[in-house]
């Protein structure tokens, strides 16, 4: 799960980080003020999101596109005070930018994690999986049969 806690900082502070790297030094207050408003989006929808996911074992990094899409689109939608037309705009940078945190995620927490990505019941201690134990075991009892 330390991956897990690694990838919610990284899609938290990935805006911020990415304001800080590019040099701009007059977009700081919006970057912070941005990155607080995201950080407050993917925790509160993007820690469910997770423990749905994995309840459903959704892995595949186009589930985490969609679903983070949605979940800017939700977002977006706290921002109903404002006209049609500014709605629409929010709806479609938020879903790109719930999209791109969502793989960000995936990328850091999921991919090529097998301790996360593997249903426990098909673990042994040390991380071998449930089918290569079961194979192994039968060839050792097919050669004491044949013995």
């Amino acid at each position: 799960m330390g991956r897990v806690a690694l990838a919610f900082a990284v899609a938290v502070f990935a805006f911020p980080l990415f304001i800080l790297l590019s040099g701009i030094p007059d977009a700081w207050g919006g970057a912070l003020r941005v990155g607080s408003a995201t950080s407050v989006g993917v925790l509160g929808l993007g820690i469910p999101a997770f423990f749905l996911f994995r309840c459903l074992g959704w892995w595949q990094p186009w589930r985490f596109v969609v679903g983070g899409s949605l979940g800017g689109v939700l977002y977006a939608l706290t921002f109903l005070k404002t006209d049609a037309a500014n709605l629409i705009v929010f709806a479609i940078v938020f879903a790109a930018g719930g999209a791109i945190h969502a793989l960000l995620f995936w990328f850091v927490a999921a991919w090529r994690n097998p301790q996360l990505t593997r249903p426990p019941q098909y673990c042994l201690p040390g991380g071998v999986t449930y089918k290569t134990a079961w194979r192994a075991l039968s060839s050792i009892r097919r050669k004491d049969e044949d013995t």
